[in-house]
């Protein structure tokens, strides 16, 4: 089941305190398009931690096969 807080945008910052990864690898996904994110109002950079999970969870490989 979704959780509804998955949805909401966050900042880059707290994406990578929620997920425990450096913030500048954040930084570097976002620059480079490899994680959508959302600007309102022309301000900073938004995202939701549902698709980073999903982006993540399909960039898995198997090991040892």
């Amino acid at each position: 089941m979704q959780n509804q807080q998955d949805d909401k945008l966050i900042t880059l910052k707290e994406a990578s305190e929620a997920l425990g990864l450096p913030i500048f690898k954040f930084y570097r996904a976002a620059k480079a398009g490899q994680i959508p994110t959302y600007r309102l109002f022309n301000s900073r950079k938004y995202v939701k931690l549902r698709e980073i999970i999903e982006i993540i969870e399909k960039s898995k490989t198997s090991v040892g096969a």
